[in-house]
């Protein structure tokens, strides 16, 4: 289940932004997660954290969830969704090297390897013919975007783990 979710949200994400407009596909998404998170949270665990876990919240919510949403939505309004999900591949990649940078997990030498390898076949493959039509500068400002998109989620699965560790899943 999800690996189809990943393997269509590029094609929902960019549907959504053309045919709302980058900015209205984000006042969307984000009125109506706020507004049926506002009605779920009192049943499934409150709206009450610790102070000391506020500074964290907020900058994965503000880093990770916003800079993640903002970066694909906009990003998918340059590129085609086969180019954006190619890039958006590289989250799993991203999220293995921030863990390691905080000390969270250990990388093997096979780990750092796969990594590089991925990274480098990313590369060959959005610089090989899959732009299409698409102009260069469209093609590296909604690549960049979308990529820019996984770090800000690399950013939330990595810091967010303590907090849901601690309050649940849905809760963070």
């Amino acid at each position: 289940f999800t690996i189809l979710v990943w393997g269509i949200a590029p094609v929902y994400i960019r549907a959504f932004s053309l045919a709302a407009g980058p900015a209205d596909a984000m006042a969307i998404r984000y009125v109506l997660v706020s507004f049926l998170s506002v009605i779920s949270l009192p049943f499934l665990g409150g709206f009450k954290l610790p102070a000391e876990d506020w500074p964290r919240l907020m900058f994965i919510s503000w880093v990770g969830l916003f800079g993640y949403t903002l970066g694909s939505i906009f990003g998918y309004a340059h590129i085609t969704a086969g180019i954006g999900g190619l890039i958006i591949s590289t989250q799993p990649l991203l999220i293995s090297l921030l863990a390691a940078a905080f000390g969270t997990e250990r990388l093997t030498a096979a780990a750092v390897a796969g990594i590089g390898i991925s990274f480098v076949g990313t590369i060959l493959l959005f610089w090989g013919d899959t732009g299409g039509t698409i102009p260069r500068s469209e093609l590296l400002l909604g690549g960049g975007m979308v990529f820019l998109s996984g770090v800000a989620w690399a950013f939330y699965v990595v810091l967010s783990k303590p907090l849901i560790l601690r309050h649940g899943a849905f809760k963070i």
